[in-house]
């Protein structure tokens, strides 16, 4: 049953990546996040109907640190959704209260024995969803140019890159440093919404940059392991 979980969400997430790519493209052509609203929604009632369809007890996979993360997921969507009615200021302390239950959703996992390749999986394509539209959040109020949204962005080419092409020795493990990165990434997109111009570029700048070497690091070195 674990080997055929395993295979299943891999194919989520490659088709995740795809959907999430194509709607990204949309949102940018049409200057609407209707597009990235509904894919997001559909392809994660996906994963969760999945584990309905399994059978699997509710209590074992929807315990209190995935209801954490569902509730990050929909205060993500929230903003998208209701962004025009926002002003910078909110849309950053929205964003902000979505980061620091990322650090609860692990801790709680952790903490009841409900650490799982599921939960794992869930959190992290939530965080993948943040900086996407974080991304778009940022483009759209103006505050930086759209070169903002290839962090968003190379999560899920990173992600088909590794499945098309993986490596012999491909090991698929994260490295500490990299979840830090991410982690100052988020921070960094957040307080874009209430930094001054210069801080705010130079921010983000050097968060982008660091994402790129941190999934370049990770590639190389996990193709040589």
């Amino acid at each position: 049953m674990q080997q055929t979980n395993a295979i299943w969400q891999k194919k989520w997430m490659l088709k995740h990546s795809l959907v999430m790519l194509s709607a990204a493209g949309l949102t940018f052509f049409t200057s609407s996040f209707l597009p990235l609203i509904i894919v997001t929604l559909l392809s994660f009632l996906l994963l969760f109907l999945r584990k309905i369809m399994l059978g699997e007890p509710a209590n074992t996979w929807f315990h209190a640190a995935n209801i954490l993360t569902t509730v990050r997921l929909l205060a993500i969507v929230g903003v998208l959704l209701f962004e025009k009615n926002m002003d910078n200021e909110a849309i950053g302390a929205t964003l902000l209260l979505a980061l620091l239950a990322d650090g609860l959703d692990g801790w709680l996992a952790r903490k009841n024995g409900n650490a799982s390749a599921f939960g794992a999986l869930f959190d992290a394509e939530t965080d993948a969803l943040f900086v996407l539209a974080a991304g778009f959040l940022i483009f759209e109020k103006g505050l930086l140019g759209g070169w903002v949204l290839a962090a968003g962005l190379l999560r899920y080419l990173y992600f088909l890159l590794v499945f098309i092409g993986k490596p012999a020795g491909w090991q698929g493990r994260r490295f500490l440093l990299a979840k830090i990165i991410a982690g100052i990434l988020m921070a960094t997109l957040a307080g874009c919404f209430f930094l001054p111009d210069a801080p705010r570029l130079a921010a983000a700048i050097g968060a982008t940059v660091l994402v790129f070497c941190s999934f370049a690091f990770e590639f190389f070195a996990q193709s040589r392991a």
